[in-house]
């Protein structure tokens, strides 16, 4: 009897540890999205028509520039992060991401409009209906391709930002040339508008409304 115990004991202490593990591992994405929009809450929103430069905080209607075509969801987008996962024995999923893209877009309040320099920023893409996925059996050619490509991976996830997405960004403002035909100024001033960009503090882009 006492043997049953002490093997049920041990049994239970495996499954912990394996639930454990699997909690840890499935926390990681979205641990680091909360990071990111914690570091996008300590800023109070700024309309595009008062910002004076500095550390922005801009939330907005996201528009495309160049646009990406995601490689899994083959959607047009500004920016797009991708992940595969491996299900390992007893559903042990380790999500990995694999490839992550941002290229610079335009934000637009109603007070105006800003480019947003792509390179170097942290995504937080949290809205279900921006995520594509599903297990290596029901994706199309090119997405088996891809998740191949990374060892042969059980599932996919992709999160996109596309045109006429809710985005908060946070980043260091800056003024630039406005190259838009038509875009006004002040009396013999050329038109100007503002870029923001990773500054010292790093570039925050999350699609959460509350952001």
């Amino acid at each position: 009897m006492e043997g049953v115990l002490v093997a049920g004991f041990v049994l239970v202490s495996i499954g912990v540890v394996i639930v454990q593990r699997v909690s840890w591992r499935k926390q990681r994405v979205s641990w680091r999205k909360r990071k990111i929009r914690r570091r996008l809450r300590a800023l109070p929103a700024t309309p595009i028509g008062r910002v004076r430069g500095g550390l922005t905080k801009i939330t907005g209607r996201l528009r495309t520039i160049d646009k990406l075509t995601a490689p899994l969801s083959r959607l047009n987008c500004a920016a797009y992060e991708s992940w595969v996962c491996h299900v390992e024995e007893g559903s042990n999923n380790k999500w990995v991401r694999r490839e992550v893209e941002v290229e610079d877009f335009l934000i637009d309040d109603g007070t105006g409009v800003a480019r947003v320099e792509g390179a170097g920023a942290e995504l937080a893409i949290t809205s279900e209906d921006r995520w594509f996925g599903g297990p290596l059996d029901d994706a199309t050619p090119e997405r088996r391709a891809f998740i191949l490509q990374h060892g042969g991976w059980d599932k996919f996830r992709e999160g996109v930002l596309a045109n006429g997405a809710e985005v908060t960004v946070v980043g260091e403002a800056e003024q630039e040339l406005d190259p838009t035909p038509g875009a006004t100024s002040g009396y013999r001033e050329p038109p100007m508008r503002w870029v923001i960009r990773a500054g010292k503090h790093g570039l925050f882009v999350s699609d959460a409304p509350r952001d």
